[in-house]
């Protein structure tokens, strides 16, 4: 499971992109950010501005254009609840190394608005310096 789209706040549905990509290999509903004018995945602490609408088996060849979607606040994702999850609403947790999937680590910009032992509900915002 990958971050798929749960609601949004006025129930629209975002219009698609198509921007160049960097030599990833994109799955739908990962999370993506901009490094050197082309896409890559989002992980860790970082603060996604897309979700790919694109699945590919073979990495991209940089400069490839692929489908996305906007990240916005008022959005919520669902995503799997990793095994030992002990986050509770209103934590701010980290995104995988695969773009893909939620971590247990604190510190992110996936705050938690639901979860349970099978999905994980999030938004993402920006990430607090204080933390």
């Amino acid at each position: 499971m990958a971050f798929l789209r749960h609601q949004t706040v006025d129930g629209s549905i975002p219009g698609i992109l198509y921007m160049p990509c960097g030599a990833i290999t994109p799955k739908v509903g990962m999370a993506l950010k901009v490094a050197s004018g082309n896409l890559a995945i989002a992980s860790g602490a970082d603060l996604p501005l897309y979700m790919s609408v694109t699945e590919r088996d073979e990495p991209c060849t940089a400069g490839d254009i692929i489908g996305v979607v906007r990240v916005v606040p008022d959005t919520v994702y669902e995503v799997a609840t990793p095994s030992s999850f002990s986050q509770v609403v209103g934590a701010k947790v980290q995104i995988g190394s695969d773009g893909v999937s939620i971590t247990n680590t604190t510190g992110g910009t996936a705050e938690v608005a639901y979860t349970d032992d099978e999905i994980t509900r999030v938004r993402f915002v920006q990430p607090d310096p204080t933390e």
